[in-house]
């Protein structure tokens, strides 16, 4: 279904709205995630004022091609006041890097990320796309770890 899914390329620098004013307080420049289970918990924003915010998944109105919307800007918590969250890994760090099937086989590296949207408080990792070997995409459900730059997948997608 259109508007479940989007790379994040779609949602990376895409502004963030407050609803009902249109009014832009942000950009989107990264997500922290859980790397087991690949659910995202929060965004990365970058304010004009107020340096990087986190964004909770739970906080979020609508995502799509447009941007972000929020219900207000209390619901941009300063990085510092983040907890755990700011503890787990970022997305951006995932791009290019190197995925293998669980017994070692290069099969390329990470090239861009598709992202499950809705709902927005289930945002999650769906799928990657590898760069090399062609325009192949595994689904996240194929992932078993994700450790130091390198992303395992079970064989059979290998």
């Amino acid at each position: 279904m259109a508007g479940e899914f989007l790379s994040w390329s779609e949602i990376s620098d895409r502004p963030v709205y407050l609803a009902g004013q249109g009014r832009q307080i942000g950009l989107v420049d990264d997500f922290y995630y859980d790397p087991d289970t690949q659910s995202i918990t929060a965004l990365r924003v970058k304010t004009h004022l107020n340096g990087s915010r986190v964004l909770l998944a739970s906080a979020i109105a609508l995502i799509d091609l447009a941007g972000v919307t929020i219900a207000n800007q209390n619901m941009l918590i300063d990085e510092a006041n983040a907890g755990h969250i700011y503890q787990l890994p970022r997305g951006q760090q995932l791009l290019g890097s190197r995925v293998v099937s669980e017994q070692g086989r290069e099969l390329g590296v990470v090239g861009s990320l598709l992202l499950g949207v809705s709902p927005p408080v289930a945002l999650r990792i769906s799928a990657i796309d590898l760069r090399s070997r062609g325009s192949r995409r595994i689904s996240a459900h194929a992932l078993l770890s994700i450790e130091e730059g390198t992303l395992v997948v079970m064989e059979q997608e290998g």
